[in-house]
């Protein structure tokens, strides 16, 4: 199982402060990136992933399952060799974090997986040569709306390539991604599961995992934004921020 949480922390940009008693929480990964334009992403991705995390511990996923969990933090987050990143205290357990333009994505299963969030960004779209197979390319100009579709494929895409571990050490034009399915054209189809998350109008979202079917990967959209308010990060009321199926 796939457990997704997304947050939507758009409104809180403008107060670019972590507190303190944040940062305490908050792995050397992240604690690296303060001062950066996107610390406060990066901060909510891994509040996120503590989140789930407890739940996961715990078997439940109430706030106070989430808060009698014993896990410690800050997370120890060790790399692999291909520089993808891991849980070293839970090596049963596999996640990927993604954050744009305010919006912030985490995935958190029991194999393998990679997740992407974009904010759609129309002038981008040039991109699509280096993004897209020719195949591909053809299909956007056909598209209704085409930068939708391009934000779509480019965050499948991603996802797939976190999914690996390979980043953008390879290219994204080498393969196609259709159905349930990557099309290398170096090399045979392999079968892959990658879920399109609906996000609100402006965002694209996907994640990717071998073995779990998307029925399996499950979208887990918060309710409770009091949940963030001791770490000073809360996030929307995310059920109105996200629908479950496209």
């Amino acid at each position: 199982m796939i457990q997704i949480s997304i947050a939507d922390i758009r409104g809180r940009q403008k107060n670019g402060d972590i507190p303190e008693q944040v940062k305490k929480m908050l792995s050397s990964r992240v604690q690296g990136r303060f001062g950066r334009k996107a610390a406060l992403e990066s901060s909510a991705a891994e509040l996120l992933l503590i989140r789930a995390l407890c739940g996961r511990v715990s078997g439940q996923d109430s706030a106070a399952a989430r808060q009698s969990s014993r896990i410690s933090v800050p997370l120890h987050i060790a790399e692999r060799r291909d520089g993808k990143p891991y849980l070293a205290d839970y090596p049963d357990l596999h996640y990927n974090l993604s954050h744009s333009g305010g919006m912030v994505l985490c995935a958190l299963g029991d194999e393998e997986v990679g997740a992407d969030v974009q904010i759609w960004q129309p002038d981008r779209i040039g991109l699509a040569e280096k993004i897209c197979t020719a195949e591909e390319r053809q299909a956007l100009r056909a598209a209704e709306n085409p930068v939708r579709a391009f934000f779509d494929l480019w965050t499948a895409k991603e996802a797939y390539l976190k999914y690996l571990g390979t980043g953008i050490r390879r290219r994204m034009n080498s393969f196609r991604v259709e159905k349930d399915m990557v099309i290398d054209r170096d090399g045979p189809p392999e079968e892959i599961h990658i879920r399109q998350l609906a996000l609100v109008r402006g965002f694209s979202a996907a994640v990717c995992a071998k073995n779990a079917r998307t029925a399996e990967m499950e979208a887990v959209y918060t309710d409770h934004p009091e949940d963030f308010r001791s770490s000073g990060l809360p996030c929307a009321s995310l059920e109105r921020v996200v629908s479950l199926t496209r």
